[in-house]
């Protein structure tokens, strides 16, 4: 009985060791990529943010796509002619970038 709760208990601290290196490793890593992070950086990602939201309100889409055959950008969306009239097609990305009132 007695060797039994030795070798559990020896399991159980070598589960407890590989738990604090594992999270020891997470926390490192963490503040290693919190550093990198320069200020630039984020103001290009709330840019992007930003840019997204215009195209999204503009276009009603951000599914930002190539036609085959041009080096123009486009956005897939849905546009409406008229009310009842609406079709899915291509939309050069430079008319939803407008900002609109």
């Amino acid at each position: 009985m007695a060797k039994e709760n030795y070798t559990f208990s020896i399991s159980i601290l070598a589960g407890m060791i590989i738990g604090a290196y594992t999270v020891a490793v997470f926390l490192v890593g963490l503040l290693y990529v919190t550093n990198s992070l320069e200020p630039s950086q984020i103001v290009m990602v709330s840019d992007l943010n930003h840019t997204l939201d215009i195209i999204e309100k503009n276009c009603g889409s951000t599914f930002i796509t190539k036609k085959f055959g041009s080096d123009d950008w486009y956005v897939f969306a849905k546009k409406c002619i008229r009310d009842s009239y609406c079709k899915n097609e291509y939309i050069p990305l430079a008319d939803c970038l407008k900002e609109k009132p």
